[in-house]
């Protein structure tokens, strides 16, 4: 069940029976109606995602985080989203953090172990190919020199 607190920071854990607060009498119906609201924008960002709405979705589940800031869940859906766009950086900083809340999170786990090898690979692929490019650039530069010398020895001729 479902519980609020009154914004008067005394009344706490208030069930949905109780329209009013009994320490300062504020109106809690308004209270009672958004209690339910985080959950239902983590299902929304859930359908989005499911749905393919990648830039929707993030939006969306970036929301959940703020009204749930230590909701597993939602770092999870949003991870996955992250790794759907293709942001494996992002997507392992967010498994990362779902691993602190739920640290028995086998699947969680295996799926940081995956991608964190997938950035390595990525990692080791971009460092040869930017080898070749060094290389390229020095023997560009070799050939571009001798063609000075030679045209420097060619007009002193």
């Amino acid at each position: 069940m479902k519980t609020i607190d009154c914004p008067c920071g005394f009344g706490k854990g208030l069930s949905a029976e109780q329209s009013r607060c009994h320490v300062c009498g504020a109106d809690l119906t308004p209270l009672h109606l958004f209690a339910g609201f985080p959950e239902q924008l983590l299902a929304y960002g859930k359908d989005l995602l499911g749905a393919g709405s990648l830039d929707e979705a993030t939006r969306v589940l970036q929301a959940t985080l703020y009204f749930m800031p230590d909701s597993a869940d939602s770092y999870l859906q949003l991870a996955r989203v992250f790794e759907k766009m293709g942001k494996a950086r992002e997507a392992c900083t967010l498994y990362e953090r779902v691993l602190k809340l739920e640290p028995a999170n086998d699947e969680v786990d295996e799926k940081l172990r995956q991608l964190r090898e997938t950035l390595k690979t990525r990692r080791e692929k971009k460092k040869r190919r930017n080898a070749g490019y060094d290389h390229f650039w020095w023997w560009s530069s070799v050939v571009f020199l001798l063609g000075l010398l030679a045209g420097f020895a060619g007009s002193a001729l």
